[in-house]
């Protein structure tokens, strides 16, 4: 059987199970035994040894997942955020244009352009943007995310829309970024985490981690400037901090005593969360970090199921609801794609044909780094029919 020895996991091949299963049939019951593959104990064998070889790869694969440089996708994204790296998601390319407007208003998304000759790259604008009249800036954000590359001068009305009477980019886009990769999130969080002195950001991030039992995640926002920034005051740092979860007073008091004891000297603390903390002096500080706040997120999908195999509805909401609570962490969005791929993990789900997230059909919610979604089993529906394999 695969064993974890002092040097690591050591596992088998399919030839070696089937090997030792051999030995032993011949020694438990006897050496005359016909084993050969055309024979059903033959089969038998090979069928065992293989499910076993299926067993141990995922044991080595979830092995790995613990190592950074062993761990990819999901499994890296985890790794990374208990020491506050974050994967980068993707973003959109953007501009502002010079619209000409007629008074009024105009809702996101309904002003629509493309670069000329490309029809399918479309860009609308991001915001409510409201005009008295005559040329109008607006921010424009392309649909897709990405890198789509436009030049100035080059974006031109894509749907026609009243009041709307003509569009001059005067500047290139700003290109998006792809979803960071593998490679560049482990470089990134292994140069934060080696990132010299305990009382920078990171460095704060890894003392929670190290020293503080049942952390799932930290992150540290920190504000340089003379001015408020997103609610942080000046010369602050802001400490996320998940986990555990239901968090007890003695765990607060344990978190706000590692902030205080690796943040520098002069710099606040800022959060929801207020603790007391006497410090090395016998004086009484307070420090401030944030637990994140739950998110109730609701979804509703559509399958073709197989009606020999489909474990049911409910096994559907109860596995969906068992791998988001395992996968969400703060600053993570809830995306449908996410559950439609929880959703086909599930025996006998053939075709996820619909899939809405709050209300929003193929949508996804939002979640700021202070939040965390929660997808609760009694907030997913599911509508089953059967179809063929």
């Amino acid at each position: 059987m695969a064993e974890l020895l002092s040097t690591g996991l050591v596992t088998r091949t399919q030839a070696e199970i089937l090997e030792e299963i051999e030995a032993d049939q011949r020694a438990e019951i006897s050496e005359e035994l016909d084993q050969s593959t055309s024979s059903p104990l033959g089969q038998l064998n090979l069928l065992f040894a293989r499910a076993v070889a299926l067993l141990e790869e995922a044991a080595a694969t979830l092995y790995a997942a613990q190592d950074p440089d062993g761990a990819s996708g999901d499994a890296l994204d985890r790794v990374s955020a208990i020491t506050g790296t974050i994967r980068e998601a993707a973003t959109a390319s953007r501009l502002t244009v010079v619209c000409d407007l007629d008074a009024g208003s105009y809702a996101a998304g309904t002003l629509r352009a493309a670069p000329d000759g490309r029809p399918d790259e479309i860009f609308s604008n991001a915001e409510d943007v409201v005009s008295v009249g005559g040329d109008t800036d607006v921010v424009f954000e392309a649909d897709d995310t990405g890198p789509i590359l436009v030049a100035a001068n080059t974006l031109v009305i894509a749907s026609a829309v009243t009041g709307w009477n003509g569009i001059t980019s005067n500047e290139a886009a700003t290109p998006g970024e792809d979803v960071e990769t593998d490679e560049a999130l482990r470089l990134r969080r292994q140069e934060e985490v080696e990132r010299p002195g305990s009382s920078s950001a990171r460095g704060i991030a890894a003392d929670l981690s190290a020293n503080i039992t049942e952390i799932e995640s930290v992150t540290v926002v920190e504000n340089d400037t003379d001015a408020t920034v997103d609610s942080i005051p000046p010369h602050a740092i802001e400490v996320i901090v998940y986990g555990p979860d239901p968090a007890t007073s003695e765990d607060d008091d344990a978190v706000a005593a590692q902030i205080l004891a690796s943040k520098a000297a002069g710099i606040g603390t800022y959060g929801t969360t207020s603790v007391t903390v006497v410090d090395s002096e016998g004086q009484s500080r307070i420090v401030k970090f944030t637990r994140p706040a739950d998110v109730a997120v609701d979804c509703a999908l559509t399958l073709v199921t197989n009606a020999d195999t489909y474990a049911g509805d409910a096994a559907v909401a109860e596995h969906i609801a068992e791998r988001a609570e395992e996968t969400y962490v703060p600053g993570l969005d809830a995306s449908w794609d996410q559950i439609v791929e929880w959703a086909r993990e599930v025996a006998g789900v053939l075709r996820v044909t619909a899939v809405s997230v709050d209300g929003v059909s193929f949508g996804t919610t939002t979640i700021s780094s202070r939040q965390l979604a929660t997808l609760a089993e009694g907030d997913i529906t599911v509508t089953s029919s059967n179809g063929t394999p």
